[in-house]
């Protein structure tokens, strides 16, 4: 690991310079400070992803006027409207060394390709400094230890709860009451109810989902040999392929060698009592059971939210960090909303009850491109070293969009439509458990259950914490196999196969002839090394 790290250093530094030689050279003092010592205004250009929030030009006049004789610098922002298109527009930017200041990431879409590149500035520096009180306020030192990638920080972690978001399903209050009155607190529960649904409701569709992530955060019962708290049993996705692996029984080290997903029946008897196959497709045959309960045309589907707010939906997954936007969107229309999940552990808020790697699903990240680091940096400190800066960024003025209720809550003025209001995606910037407003009228029971998931103690760390694969050593294989991922991701997520496994069996035979065990070698290589310098 150590040899690897080395060389992904020495490519960052390559890359760097590469990259940093299509711009100009970074600002100076001169550039950057009039003769007082003040800052002279500058413009830093952002990519988002998501469409422009309502409002978005009103809320930086807002903070013009408020960092004038500080901050001073203005926001230049580019609103990408899909996920996948700002994946792409992002890596055709790096590569041409286009200049950006900040740019939204997550080891999900780019950072574990750019990285290695030298797409991204470190950022170690900047935080636990006392330069930048707000990030060292927010931003602990494990939890950045966590979040390093090759040994540095390349972004801001943006997290709302320490599990990284805590999933379950949001539905309907009045469907729910006409049809499972009781409540749903059970998987079987839970089928009855789409049931009931599909029965009762032919306009309805019992379960909004989309092709892009399909039933993923849905409440599904899987098996106890992919639960890793019972069974000591791990995984790691490499190009969207499943690779499983067994720990030994203080975690400190592998005890089976990596089973990819569809591989022969033999391989898995490594897992001893936990060898029954069908138990590692458990997931995917509960996507299968569930299918007929989703739209038809499900793969076309774009936006799962959408379709659950126009009232076409009985349910839709929805983690519980966000359930204020369900009980907006769904109030104005008519409805009100729960929400649910089958973890008993979370239900009854007991400590230490979940695992986590502590690995923030979304980052802010610095180009090398950018001229202006310091003062990208002094933006962030800015929106983190006072809630009010933080609020006036995810929720909008206050007095105009918003309203303080106490310390901890916030409702819409009277006048004010939330389903046109300000809606800004703090994920991509201003995400922090430190900071949490609730919305009046949340129930009692969902603030809770948030303040749980916002408590560290409610979690265990998970033995994989730190831990990133490193691509380098492989990418010319996992270029082929994640071609084949990425064609049986989707259909996979949405239930389109009726027998999973015969699926991932089939496309292990394509894989295996174009690499699939060279890079199964490298991640039990890299696991390895891995746990050997974490010992």
């Amino acid at each position: 690991m150590k040899r690897i790290r080395l060389i992904s250093v020495l490519l960052v530094v390559v890359m760097m310079l590469s990259l940093a030689s299509c711009g100009k050279d970074k600002e100076t003092s001169a550039d950057i400070k009039n003769s007082d010592g003040s800052n002279k205004e500058t413009t830093l250009k952002i990519m988002f992803f998501q469409n422009k929030p309502t409002g978005m030009e009103d809320v930086l006049e807002e903070f013009y006027k408020e960092t004038k004789d500080t901050l001073n610098v203005k926001l230049d922002i580019e609103w990408v409207p899909g996920i996948m298109d700002l994946k792409d527009k992002v890596k055709l930017k790096m590569a041409a060394g286009e200049e950006y200041d900040l740019v939204w990431d997550a080891p999900s879409a780019n950072m574990l390709t750019l990285i290695p590149q030298g797409a991204y500035v470190p950022l170690e520096e900047y935080f636990n400094n006392d330069k930048y009180p707000g990030l060292k306020k927010v931003f602990s030192e494990d939890f950045l230890e966590a979040n390093k990638m090759s040994g540095h920080i390349y972004g801001v972690p943006l997290v709302n709860d320490w599990g990284m978001n805590v999933d379950g399903t949001v539905v309907r209050k009045d469907l729910r009451e006409k049809y499972a009155p009781d409540g749903i607190k059970t998987p079987e529960e839970f089928t009855a109810f789409l049931e009931a649904i599909k029965e009762n409701e032919p306009d309805l569709i019992p379960y909004a989902a989309d092709g892009s992530s399909g039933l993923r955060q849905s409440l599904i019962q899987t098996a106890e040999a992919i639960d890793p708290l019972k069974s000591n049993i791990y995984s790691y996705s490499i190009g969207g392929w499943p690779f499983y692996f067994g720990l030994n029984e203080d975690k400190t080290g592998l005890s089976t060698p990596v089973v990819p997903l569809g591989a022969p029946g033999e391989q898995w008897e490594v897992f001893g009592k936990y060898n029954n196959l069908e138990d590692f497709y458990s997931r995917y045959n509960e996507y299968a059971r569930l299918n007929p309960y989703l739209e038809k045309d499900v793969l076309a589907q774009k936006d799962r939210n959408a379709l659950f707010y126009s009232g076409k939906a009985a349910m839709v997954s929805g983690d519980l960090g966000v359930f204020d936007s369900y009980i907006t969107q769904m109030k104005e229309r008519g409805y009100e909303v729960e929400w649910i999940s089958f973890k008993q552990e979370i239900n009854e808020m007991q400590p230490a009850a979940i695992e986590s790697t502590f690995v923030a699903r979304n980052f802010a990240c610095v180009p090398v491109t950018s001229k202006k680091v310091d003062r990208v940096m002094e933006f962030l400190n800015w929106i983190f070293e006072d809630k009010s800066h933080h609020d006036l960024f995810e929720l909008g003025i206050e007095g105009k969009n918003w309203e303080a209720v106490g310390d901890e809550m916030y409702k819409f003025p009277d006048d004010v439509d939330p389903t046109t209001n300000y809606n800004f995606p703090g994920y991509e910037l201003t995400w922090t458990p430190e900071y949490v407003r609730y919305m009046e009228g949340t129930p009692e029971e969902i603030i809770d259950l948030r303040k749980y998931a916002a408590d560290k103690e409610s979690y265990v760390k998970s033995p994989l914490s730190g831990f990133f694969f490193e691509n380098e050593p492989i990418k010319t294989e996992l270029a082929q196999i994640s071609s084949v991922g990425k064609e049986l991701e989707s259909p996979m997520l949405c239930g389109i196969y009726e027998n999973p496994r015969d699926e991932w069996e089939k496309a292990y035979k394509k894989v295996e002839k174009i690499g699939l065990d060279k890079v199964r070698e490298e991640l039990e290589k890299q696991l390895t090394e891995f746990f050997d310098e974490n010992k």
